[in-house]
């Protein structure tokens, strides 16, 4: 399930989601966990026992990441993610909110900032951004500085279909020039 319609995106998307009881059946069946990556396929906080799951995760000492499109978060989530888990990395792909209409195909990219903001507010231990290469944002790659984001790296990554040896090149030049996406840690 997502609320986004991303261009690139390869997966149907339904109204499916794991149950509660699917979630924490995860832990009988997986009682060594230690790390738990919460992706994927589409936008994780639209299952709604998300969070029990993330504060589960927590009690039983499982570090605990999520990525999400940033655009569902809520105070309560945002306060969860703080608190429970290792790190946060928001899926934005655009520096504008042009671009990323474009490329999501939803209209919210103003309150993805904010919720970007807000987390490292909620002290997320390791808060990042994505941002997927695409013909049609890479020459937007520079204008994140302006976005000021208080993030502790950008993770880049070229479209696997769709993306051209100019454009890799491209990107790799405006993020090893950009002394702001270099000084990043």
């Amino acid at each position: 399930a997502c609320n986004h319609n991303c261009v690139w995106c390869r997966y149907e998307h339904a109204p499916l989601s794991l149950s509660r009881e699917q979630l924490f059946n995860l832990f009988v069946k997986y009682p060594r966990v230690r790390g738990v990556r919460i992706t994927g396929g589409g936008e994780p906080f639209l299952n709604e026992n998300l969070l029990d799951f993330i504060k589960e995760c927590f009690h039983r000492g499982i570090q605990t990441g999520v990525e999400t499109n940033g655009s569902l978060l809520d105070d309560e989530a945002i306060d969860a993610i703080g608190r429970f888990c290792r790190y946060c990395r928001v899926s934005l792909d655009a520096a504008t909110p042009e671009t990323h209409e474009r490329l999501h195909r939803a209209d919210d990219f103003d309150k993805i900032i904010g919720n970007i903001k807000k987390l490292r507010t909620a002290k997320v231990r390791e808060l990042g951004v994505s941002y997927l290469v695409t013909p049609a944002n890479v020459e937007e790659i520079p204008l994140l500085e302006r976005l000021d984001l208080p993030v502790d790296y950008f993770h880049f990554k070229p479209l696997i279909q769709g993306i051209d040896g100019r454009t890799r090149e491209r990107a790799v030049e405006i993020i090893a020039s950009s002394p702001y996406l270099t000084a990043l840690k």
